[in-house]
């Protein structure tokens, strides 16, 4: 049954195909004879031969009489005397003749015309009558030229003229029947030329379309013995008898596939979620105040984000300044007491280079500036403040002995990297804070370990926090609250995320501020 059918289908989808073919031919041969004009080739191209064949015997009847004419012309003039001669150059002679000539032509025209289209024109008897009046003054002229009634011959002068004249209108005649004639053959050689590959052309498309009906016959032909090979199939598989019944079970034996199943999904899900779990074990990224407590031991007091590309890229300063207000209020708790003389200090520390301590330094300043502190900054990248590396700095036992810190109220000192310079026990004991700057999305290696241990000997009481810098937006949001937009949206999605489920929703000025600057 499987391969009748696909042989069923087969031939169907051929007899489609050659279907198209054949309509599309028939319509291209019914296009070419509209194109060509072309009823009936066969008919047409018989009326043509029949027309050639009547064209050349009057063709051989004009050729006949042109030649005769211009024979018997020039037998009678030289019969004819000088003066007679003369008659050939008189200017009413040859003006009349040309009338004559004119008319006789137009005459053998509307004959011909009226033979082929077995009609008679109106206007041929009238041209006959002024044919006949142009003869009688061209006899007239004549008469006038001839002198005495015989030639030296004996013979009658008048009657040579009259026969003369009679021959000039009729080679005349013939001279014009033969121009239609030669007119005539270009007309029928030009049908010729327009017939002879119309002829091919369609005895090509006739046999192209001989050939695709074929086909499709042939087609045809196979797809019905198909249709009765099934049939007969079908009718042949009716009378099966069954000798042996079916031994398969009425019911279906039970097999352990569905506990096969939900054993191999929750394999699956175990598998997912001990990758994950070994990953989040092993991982030593910072990523989070966390994993960051984890791995350092140190207080964490703040978060700086990582500027947002692409959805909260306006909020990027609104989210920055946030972050600095609650860094300066979790730094001024520190500032309990201090010498005379000196301000508030704050070292800004970090592991190695690239933490982002100089950004952070910067920003804090000038929030500090416009609350109306007066902040220093002492960095180890400017050489007019200090030199890591050099003989002051390393014997120095206060901030006094690198630069004169009178008259501010906050100095903040930034640091070289520890793994490129030791900083001096007595600056970090002297300080009111020391911030280690590490970013969130590098390594905790075993190096940075060592070199916070170290550094944790050296502070002694002097309070040691730490500051993540490039953060995700929720991480921060752990020190500040939430960040802009305050959509409601964001509101529930906070609210969810802080396990404040039954908390009540209620829109506060600050989500109404943030509406008012989206809108």
């Amino acid at each position: 049954y499987g391969e009748t059918d696909k042989v069923i289908e087969y031939f169907k989808s051929e007899l489609a195909r050659i279907g198209k073919e054949l309509e599309k031919e028939e319509n291209a041969l019914t296009d070419y004879n509209v194109e060509k004009r072309v009823i009936n080739y066969l008919d047409e191209t018989k009326e043509i031969a029949a027309i050639n064949k009547e064209f050349e015997l009057r063709e051989q009847d004009v050729l006949f009489s042109y030649n005769s004419t211009k024979a018997m012309l020039e037998e009678i003039e030289k019969q004819l005397d000088v003066n007679t001669k003369q008659l050939r150059n008189n200017l009413d002679f040859i003006s009349k003749l040309k009338e004559a000539s004119l008319l006789t032509a137009q005459i053998s025209a509307l004959e011909s015309m009226s033979t082929s289209n077995g009609t008679s024109d109106p206007n041929l008897q009238k041209m006959r009558e002024e044919l006949d009046g142009s003869r009688k003054d061209l006899s007239k002229i004549s008469d006038t030229y001839v002198f005495g009634k015989h030639t030296k011959e004996g013979v009658n002068k008048t009657t040579i003229v009259e026969q003369w004249l009679d021959l000039t209108l009729q080679h005349e005649k013939a001279k014009a029947e033969l121009d239609i004639i030669n007119q005539s053959r270009r007309e029928l050689d030009d049908r010729y030329r327009f017939y002879a590959p119309v002829g091919s052309e369609l005895k090509r498309k006739e046999r192209v379309i001989n050939f695709t009906e074929q086909s499709f016959l042939s087609v045809q032909k196979s797809y019905h013995d198909a249709l009765m090979r099934k049939k007969n199939l079908e009718m042949t598989s009716a009378t099966i008898k069954v000798l042996n019944p079916p031994s398969f079970p009425i019911t279906p034996e039970p097999t352990k596939r569905k506990m096969l199943v939900m054993l191999a999904t929750l394999c699956g899900f175990l598998g997912i979620f001990g990758i994950f779990l070994l990953i989040e074990l092993i991982d030593r990224t910072l990523r989070d105040t966390l994993r960051t407590r984890r791995l350092t031991g140190l207080n964490i007091i703040g978060a700086y984000p990582s500027p947002s590309r692409y959805k909260y890229r306006q909020y990027n300063k609104q989210c920055e300044d946030m972050a600095i207000k609650h860094l300066s209020n979790s730094l001024l708790q520190h500032f309990t007491q201090r010498k005379e003389g000196y301000p508030y200090i704050v070292n800004f520390l970090s592991t190695e280079g690239g933490d982002g301590k100089s950004h952070i330094t910067r920003d804090l300043s000038q929030y500090w500036s416009d609350l109306g502190l007066k902040v220093g900054v002492l960095s180890w990248n400017n050489p007019e403040d200090f030199t890591s590396g050099s003989r002051s700095y390393l014997l120095a036992k206060t901030v006094a002995d690198l630069k004169p810190v009178d008259r501010m109220d906050v100095l903040i000192v930034e640091h070289e990297p520890l793994i490129d310079n030791n900083i001096p026990e007595e600056l970090l004991q002297e300080a009111n804070v020391n911030l280690m700057i590490a970013r969130a999305d590098r390594g905790w290696t075993e190096t940075d370990k060592l070199l916070l241990n170290n550094m944790k000997t050296q502070v002694g009481k002097s309070p040691l926090c730490l500051f993540l810098n490039k953060t995700e937006r929720y991480v921060v949001e752990d020190f500040t609250g939430m960040l802009p937009p305050y959509t409601f949206l964001r509101q529930q999605l906070y609210r969810f995320g802080q396990l404040a489920l039954t908390e009540k929703n209620k829109i506060t000025k600050k989500s109404d501020e943030s509406k008012e600057e989206d809108e």
